[in-house]
C-alpha cells in the first residue's frame, strides 16, 4: 500500500506540472 502522505505529494506534483504546461502554452499563444 502507498502512504496517504506520499499519494498527496505525488498528486501535488502532477497538478503542479499540469498547471505549468497549461500556463506555458497559454502564455505562448
Amino acid at each position: 500500500m502507498v502512504d496517504q502522505g506520499e499519494l498527496m505529494i505525488f498528486e501535488n506534483i502532477i497538478v503542479f506540472a499540469f498547471e505549468q504546461v497549461v500556463t506555458g502554452s497559454f502564455f505562448q499563444s
